[in-house]
């Protein structure tokens, strides 16, 4: 009897584990207009996106006659299968906004998580992102936010002197109380629009950012061993190329690592990846397929049997 239990065990591990090799990828983004809500894609490979609810959006925290906004959506999945997610909640605002799902389809009430109300000038609190230590057992979530006159002033154009962005954060284990909020990265230049990955063999964590310096505009990565410990302020060059691009999400789907981006002035997204931990990026854009109207958002890679079971359709397509 015994024997017959251990045995099954295995067999439940073996199949988790297969799973867990083989996710499907859920791409939480807004589009273009700001305030119609939460959209989905999904994705095989990562580079094929299509977009779920037949496009329509899953979450609409308020109407669209409301000041408020909805944009930078960032999601999280918890081991309970609880979807946590956060959003850039005004232009100009001390708080961002924070619901969670077990469906995807019905949303606790929304409310807003005052992250710098201790700072009173506070400017913004944009694109705030989770990234969740599973050893820990502790969700980080940060942002860009400009604090007037707070940090040196390195551009050489003086409208960026408006908005100097550096990156805080803060912590939680259960979405309901929050560590005290703190800087966290202030390199020397003008910062938004922070994400950020664990490389799955190298173990330590990636950085994906934008350089908001008005002569940049670009996405650059920065590598640390710890979050706690923080990223050195020696960033990479940059792994677009001569276009403006802002809102990076990086996605691990195998050894390769793609990052995800806003070609803002040209109206499109697009994609740049890497087959070597970040060493060499290739642009893929043109590789690429997405939802129509995407912007700024977060890929995640979700159990394949969990999220055909909240969305049957993809099962029907791939059966196509």
């Amino acid at each position: 009897m015994k024997k017959s239990i251990l045995t099954t065990l295995l067999l439940i591990i073996g199949l988790a584990g297969a799973l867990a090799s083989d996710p499907l990828y859920l791409f939480a983004y807004f589009e273009n207009n700001k305030t119609d809500g939460l959209h989905l894609a999904w994705s095989a490979d990562g580079m094929h996106w299509k977009s779920l609810n037949n496009g329509k959006p899953v979450f609409v925290p308020q109407d669209s006659t409301s000041n408020i906004i909805f944009r930078d959506p960032s999601i999280a999945l918890a081991p309970d299968s609880t979807f946590h997610l956060v959003w850039t909640s005004m232009g100009h605002s001390r708080s961002m906004g924070y619901a969670s799902s077990k469906d995807l389809r019905h949303w606790s009430f929304p409310k807003k998580i005052p992250v710098m109300d201790y700072e009173p000038t506070t400017l913004n609190v944009w694109a705030p992102e989770i990234y969740y230590d599973q050893k820990a057992k502790i969700y980080y979530i940060f942002w860009s936010s400009t604090i007037p006159d707070r940090f040196t002033f390195y551009s050489c154009n003086p409208g960026d002197k408006e908005w100097n962005h550096r990156i805080y954060y803060t912590s939680t284990r259960d979405f309901k109380t929050f560590t005290p909020t703190r800087l966290y990265y202030n390199p020397d230049f003008n910062i938004i629009d922070p994400a950020i990955v664990r490389d799955p063999v190298k173990k330590d964590l990636i950085m994906v950012l934008k350089n908001e310096n008005a002569d940049q505009k670009n996405i650059r990565i920065v590598r640390s061993k710890n979050f706690r410990k923080g990223f050195s302020k020696r960033v990479s060059k940059p792994i677009t190329g001569d276009y403006a691009a802002e809102g990076p999400s990086a996605l691990w789907v195998g050894d390769t690592l793609y990052v995800y981006f806003d070609k803002f002035r040209e109206g499109r997204y697009g994609a740049v990846r890497s087959t070597d931990h970040g060493k060499h990026w290739q642009e893929v854009t043109d590789q690429c397929t997405f939802p129509t109207n995407i912007s700024h958002g977060t890929p995640i890679p979700v159990d394949r049997n969990l999220l055909i079971s909240l969305f049957p359709e993809i099962k029907q397509a791939k059966d196509k």
